[in-house]
């Protein structure tokens, strides 16, 4: 994910978990967000941020200095991806590939047992 003069930032923030039939579409539409905004034309930055809200509620807004290509990312496959996540999709500013709110769930705890398993295979 990188090209000579285009920088990829990374801002997380987020102190929640998805249940992996959740966490798949958002990777699906993460990954499909940057590479929109890797190929956009005269692009030197695309962001990811990632940030708790409220009640476990987090926002991913992923954005581009570039001009994006029309139907990237492709509309039918984040509309359906949103779907799964059961994400609302925010009304984006200019340069903004996605921003979406969705439900998240609290971190796993670890047991001693695991957490002792953890540090046992080091």
């Amino acid at each position: 994910f990188s090209r000579p003069g285009l920088e990829v930032e990374l801002k997380p923030d987020v102190h929640a978990a998805l249940m992996i039939d959740r966490a798949i579409p958002l990777g699906l539409a993460l990954v499909e967000s940057v590479l929109a905004g890797l190929e956009a034309e005269g692009a030197h930055l695309v962001s990811v941020r990632i940030g708790d809200l409220d009640d476990l509620r987090v926002e991913l807004r992923v954005s581009t200095d570039g001009v994006l290509a029309p139907d990237r990312p492709n509309p039918k496959l984040m509309t359906g991806l949103a779907l799964q996540l059961d994400a609302t999709c925010e009304s984006p500013d200019v340069g903004t590939i996605i921003r979406w709110r969705f439900q998240a769930g609290p971190l796993p705890a670890l047991s001693v047992s695991e957490e002792t398993a953890l540090y046992a295979r080091v």
